[in-house]
């Protein structure tokens, strides 16, 4: 647009055939003479025409530090995208790295359940086992407290009823006589 204004106020002095005041303003020249008393003279018509070039001027430079602003935000914009670049990629390795480690680490700990399950079932099958034999060895005892409180008088009554059959046996035989 500051390029567009520069034209079209060029062409507006060539059309009008007007020159084209010089980039570079020239300040007044005063002359201080303490006897002469100030000009009153009315202006002519182109007597501002020297600010008409400040105007182009400030065009001017506007449009150069709009340019250089623009390169050196280009330049800038490159540099950044580089380094983004850069830290993107270093970043989408740890990321990859980190998922990785993360599936490792699953890995193991499902086998590390497998083998708890495997120890827990195991281990619930040993005290069973245990648990059986306490009701085995509750049963035995039982039966053994049985035995030991009743024996000696089964033992007896053992001993009577072999001694008649072996008198049963002698008397059948002829051997013997019942008494």
């Amino acid at each position: 647009m500051l390029k567009q204004a520069i034209a079209a106020l060029t062409k507006y002095y060539t059309d009008n055939k007007i020159a084209v005041p010089a980039l570079v303003q020239k300040g007044p020249e005063y002359a201080e003479d303490p006897d002469k008393a100030p000009d009153a003279t009315f202006a002519g018509s182109d007597s501002r025409k020297s600010e008409t070039g400040g105007i182009l001027a400030i065009l001017g430079m506007l449009v150069e530090d709009s340019e250089k602003e623009m390169k050196d935000g280009r330049g800038d914009n490159a540099d950044a995208q580089e380094k983004y670049m850069k830290q993107n990629g270093a970043l989408t390795d740890t990321l990859n790295g980190e998922k990785e480690a993360k599936a490792n680490l699953e890995t193991e700990k499902a086998d590390l359940e497998e083998k708890i399950a495997a120890y827990e079932k195991h281990k619930n099958g040993k005290e069973a086992d245990e648990k059986g034999e306490e009701g085995t060895q509750a049963a035995l005892g039982t039966d053994c407290s049985w035995v030991k409180s009743n024996f000696q008088s089964r033992r007896d009554k053992r001993k009577t009823e072999m001694q008649g059959l072996v008198d049963a046996k002698a008397f059948l035989s002829g051997t013997s006589e019942l008494p």
